[in-house]
């Protein structure tokens, strides 16, 4: 069932992992901390001291060392500017890293920087990693589930604002508090992609300077999302929106809050994607699919964990308004829960409940299903620590490979 082995470039990153010593060399760099004491630091670099690599193949080395739980201070070293060059660089879920080994950063001219829950030191400091071109010229920040509190439980949040160039800013389940969306909304005059979901923001008006420009808004999960409906209808160049419910429940918020965007068809002209997964049974199904036929431009819908996802309009091709240039993520058919495990597999809650919904579907398979496996693996590579996403994949799994099945595999 390897209907895609893994490419030539792809080998040739895992042989260099796992066979580190033999491209890199280690060495140890001597400082005193007083004039009794000698430090050692451990770094790793090139053993040909003239390996160059270009910017690609030093970007697809960094994610890869990412990726094996191998980037840590050490091995930042051999991204130094005599051998690589970064443009876009990500880092996820490590702790091995300090802000002297980020500093390797100040080498490169970055561009795109994106650091997931990345919590070995607060926002303030990863930015004083960046060289002053960087500053000047970054266009791309995902900051998602960092903090700006520092060890002494200091908050910083001004250093995002020396980003001028700034396109794209991702502060997602930060501490981003009004004020510090004011200064954004001040200074960052370039502005377009904005995602504020599950912060502390409490009014969403400074976005009505960027009415002209922004083209996504991110505010999944804000508390006082019903009195922000009005400023959000007012950004008429929105073409992505995501109003979704991962961690609040519809309980906590007031039932029509979605429905004041959705009465009004007209609104939002230009929407290409629309996310309103988790408001459950608060979204009429009529109402919807009008929302959605008078927005010809729309071309996704995420509607998990909303029986809205059960409507003809999309779920049955032969229906009068269904439209097949619609992704839909939902839990009412097998292509709904495939797109929604594409697309939210970060989030266990919706990942989960897709599993369930998967499995009763699963009985009826009669091949082996290569693309299903691998979503349900991934999913479960994913969240190795949530043991109902654990349970529901292990169950697909074995309806994915009973009896006759196992032979294809």
């Amino acid at each position: 069932m390897c209907d895609s082995p893994a490419s030539l470039q792809e080998i040739c990153l895992e042989s260099i992992c796992d066979n580190f010593l033999d491209v890199f060399e280690e060495y140890h760099v001597t400082f005193r901390t007083n004039p009794k004491y000698v430090v050692y630091e451990k770094k790793f670099r090139f053993k040909d001291s003239d390996m160059f690599l270009y910017n690609e193949l030093s970007e697809m080395l960094f994610n890869k060392l990412v990726e094996r739980h191998m980037l840590c201070d050490e091995t930042l070293n051999i991204f130094s500017e005599k051998n690589t060059r970064l443009k876009k660089v990500k880092i996820r879920k490590t702790r091995k890293i300090t802000h002297e080994g980020l500093e390797i950063l100040k080498q490169h001219k970055v561009v795109e920087l994106d650091c997931v829950n990345f919590k070995a030191m607060s926002i303030d400091k990863i930015i004083e990693c960046l060289s002053p071109w960087s500053l000047a010229n970054m266009t791309s920040v995902n900051l998602s589930k960092c903090t700006f509190i520092d060890t002494l439980r200091r908050s910083f949040m001004v250093q995002i604002t020396t980003l001028k160039n700034l396109r794209i800013l991702n502060l997602s389940n930060t501490e981003l508090n009004q004020q510090s969306l004011q200064m954004i909304c001040e200074d960052l005059k370039y502005l377009e992609r904005l995602d504020i979901s599950g912060t502390c923001v409490k009014d969403l008006s400074p976005l009505l300077r960027l009415s002209n420009q922004l083209t996504s808004l991110g505010v999944s999960d804000l508390k006082c999302i019903s009195s922000m409906m009005d400023i959000i209808m007012r950004l008429t160049s929105l073409r992505h929106l995501d109003i979704s419910l991962v961690n609040e429940t519809t309980e906590n918020l007031e039932k029509d809050v979605i429905n004041q965007l959705l009465f009004f068809p007209e609104s939002l002209p230009e929407l290409i994607s629309l996310e309103i997964s988790g408001w459950r049974s608060v979204i009429d199904g009529l109402t919807l699919e009008t929302f959605v036929l008078a927005h010809p431009k729309l071309k996704y819908l995420g509607i998990v964990m909303n029986a809205a996802a059960f409507e003809q309009i999309f779920t049955e091709p032969n229906y009068k308004h269904y439209k097949h240039d619609l992704v839909v993520a939902g839990l009412a058919s097998e292509n709904q829960i495939k797109v929604t495990l594409r697309y939210h597999y970060e989030k266990p809650i919706y990942v989960q409940k897709a599993l369930y919904h998967l499995f009763q579907l699963t009985a009826s398979f009669n091949g082996a299903r290569a693309d299903v496996v691998e979503l349900v693996l991934s999913a479960m590579g994913e969240h190795p620590n949530k043991f109902g996403v654990q349970v529901a994949a292990t169950a697909c799994l074995y309806n994915l490979t009973r009896g006759e099945l196992s032979k294809s595999i």
